[in-house]
């Protein structure tokens, strides 16, 4: 039973750091999300109609050799060989190696336009030239392609196609692309989910001397995915990963040699794999190595070197070293000396990492044990969140007096979370007494005069629905001063709509510009508009509107995706191309942006935007902007659609 049950439960490890590994294979050519900042394209990028001069392939042998010399300069400036680094002259080298035809310096401008080495990242632009690059036969190039249609990174997601750039790479040598083509025929993306054709891809790498592969291939063996399950084959080709370096297949070996699992069993064999991967960095083999030394397995015990683990562990957000914490605290083991305030401490950091599942599948039963044990040894925040336990019913059965209890508790050691959720609880509940109202704001109040900005902005709410505008007011900006941007907008909010106070246009917007400053994205956006538009005071700045969307789109704003979108196709606050508006369009359609659905339902039926006319792709435009969630103008585009059948598409 014990070794089923780690074998379960080690599998399940093994499948997490593989699906890790794997993540960290596909950002191997670059992180290059496709919501990366995209700014005017470069002068040698520049385009009209949409095209690029991407200049002559078919150059000269010496200006080929000169094309070399350049590349290898920008190579040197890049990494700082022999000479100062300097990546934005490197890109400069590059972009004229690039002019003249150099496949590999178009590489390189691809991996520094998605990495934004010596300039801003533009992820559509560094799509562009890998894809050159690519079609003069450059093998990292191709591999890169293959990353951008796999994941919708400045082109339109198109994993089949994906699968055709990675298929090229590979047949020329590419290890990467190998990998790449294993995970695809493992998951089914972009071909028909294959388990053996995926095995025959991962034992060509791993044969060609990967790591990754390596571990992959034991993994399989393991579990007997695409081959006949071996722990023996799977130890072996785990150890020759872990034998050159691999941190994952490192404590992987630990763990084989803990249970036996392919090896016999060696508690110090297991104890130096475990050291090897924690000094690699792996979390996991920190805890493990902690209680080795806690414990004495495979070497003498030493509880103080054990706790530095465990500390090590704990500040990587590892759970278990929260809890072995708590104990060791609590038992005094390890430690200069018992101290229950500090067991309390990383007991309750357990049970809150469960509670809201911050690192963690949530489990609130989980939580509210560690929870309950850092309450009793008076631990302030853990009676807090207790009384939210008991109050939602999370973890155990909803018990209002229970909730009550703990929050005047917390409350009383000067706890500020728990005066909020008790302030917040007698105000909900003041149908059933109205003096609950008065104590309740009274709590929220206590809270703010603390320093909880939540309360602060609570307040400023609670005085605005009791008609107090003034107090509502003065309680909103106590909040901006201590950042709160939801206060800011708030404010922002009231000055526009005259709630609370008169209208004040310019109150207004100096709010918005705080809140965008703060780094709010909707209020980037919204002052975007503003200067896009020229309203609410503000004189038209083009410019200034494109690169506040560029800031919001960095930070993850769909929307944005699509507004640069529209300032490419139109031209504003930067060169006109259609080209790179339509990527910008449909990046931003992809991530479910209905207005861009529409842009290129519309582009495609009317052959504006840089676009053919073509009635079949707007209408496949059109039809998901119909199913997607923010539908307010889908009647609209079903009288498009009804145009289309008209016209015959």
């Amino acid at each position: 039973m014990i070794y089923q049950k780690f074998m379960q439960n080690y599998r399940r490890f093994l499948a997490c750091c593989l699906m890790i590994a794997i993540a960290t294979i596909l950002a191997s050519c670059g992180q290059s999300a496709s919501n990366k900042e995209v700014d005017s394209p470069e002068s040698s990028l520049q385009s009209g109609n949409g095209s690029e001069e991407w200049g002559d392939s078919s150059v000269s042998v010496e200006v080929e050799v000169n094309s070399d010399e350049l590349c290898q300069q920008g190579i040197a400036y890049e990494e700082g060989q022999g000479i100062e680094k300097d990546t934005a002259k490197a890109v400069e080298l590059y972009r004229q190696a690039a002019d003249l035809g150099n496949a590999d310096a178009m590489y390189r401008l691809a991996m520094c336009y998605m990495n934004g080495n010596g300039m801003e990242s533009e992820a559509i632009i560094g799509q562009r030239w890998s894809q050159k690059a690519a079609e003069l036969g450059n093998i990292d190039a191709m591999v890169l392609l293959g990353v951008c249609y796999a994941g919708g990174v400045g082109v339109e997601k198109d994993e089949s196609t994906a699968v055709e750039w990675y298929k090229k790479a590979a047949d020329l040598g590419s290890v990467d692309a190998m990998i790449k083509l294993g995970y695809c025929y493992d998951n089914g993306s972009g071909v028909e989910k294959d388990e053996l054709a995926a095995t025959q891809w991962y034992q060509q790498a791993a044969d060609l001397g990967n790591t990754d592969a390596m571990y992959q291939m034991g993994v399989r063996y393991l579990y007997g995915t695409g081959v006949e399950e071996s722990d023996a084959l799977a130890a072996s080709w785990i150890g020759k990963a872990a034998d050159l370096g691999h941190s994952s297949a490192m404590f992987s070996m630990g763990q084989m040699y803990v249970y036996g699992v392919g090896v016999e069993k060696d508690e110090s064999l297991a104890f130096a794999w475990y050291k090897k991967a924690a000094d690699e960095g792996i979390v996991q083999a920190m805890y493990e190595l902690g209680v080795c030394y806690r414990d004495g397995r495979g070497t003498e015990p030493d509880y103080t070197v054990g706790v530095e683990w465990l500390k090590k562990a704990a500040a990587k957000d590892d759970v278990n070293s929260m809890a072995a914490l708590g104990e060791a605290y609590e038992t005094g083991r390890g430690v200069e000396k018992q101290n229950k305030a500090e067991a309390a401490e990383w007991y309750f950091r357990y049970g809150f990492r469960y509670y809201s599942g911050d690192g963690v599948e949530q489990d609130y039963e989980k939580a509210v044990q560690f929870l309950q044990k850092a309450s009793d040894m008076e631990n302030a925040d853990a009676m807090a969140y207790l009384g939210l336990c008991y109050e939602k019913g999370f973890g155990l059965e909803k018990n209002n007096k229970k909730a009550f209890e703990y929050y005047q508790k917390a409350s009383d050691l000067g706890n500020e979370s728990s005066m909020l959720f008790l302030g917040n609880a007698l105000i909900l509940a003041k149908d059933e007494n109205e003096t609950n109202w008065t104590e309740g704001l009274q709590w929220i109040q206590k809270a703010a005069e603390q320093g909880s900005v939540a309360s602060m902005k609570l307040l400023g709410d609670l005085f605005k629905m009791t008609g107090e505008f003034e107090t509502s007011i003065e309680w909103y900006e106590k909040a901006t001063e201590e950042g709160s941007i939801e206060a800011m907008s708030q404010l922002q909010f009231n000055y526009e709509h005259g709630l609370c106070t008169d209208k004040d246009e310019k109150a207004a917007m100096k709010w918005l510009r705080k809140a965008a400053e703060a780094g709010d994205v909707d209020s980037m956006l919204k002052l975007g508009k503003c200067y896009e538009r020229g309203e609410n005071g503000l004189e038209e700045d083009k410019l200034t509107a494109f690169q506040l969307y560029q800031e919001a789109e960095k930070m993850g704003s769909v929307k944005a995706q699509s507004c640069l979108g529209a300032c490419y196709t139109f031209g504003w606050g930067v060169e006109q191309d259609d080209e790179i508006g339509i990527r910008w369009y449909i990046t931003a359609a992809n991530n479910g942006s209905d207005e861009a659905m529409w842009h290129l339902g519309y582009g495609y039926k009317t052959g504006q935007f840089g676009l053919e006319k073509d009635l079949a792709e707007a209408r496949r435009w059109y039809e998901k902007y119909t199913s997607a969630e923010d539908t307010g103008f889908v009647e609209m585009i079903k009288d498009e659609i009804a145009e289309l059948d008209e016209l015959g598409s």
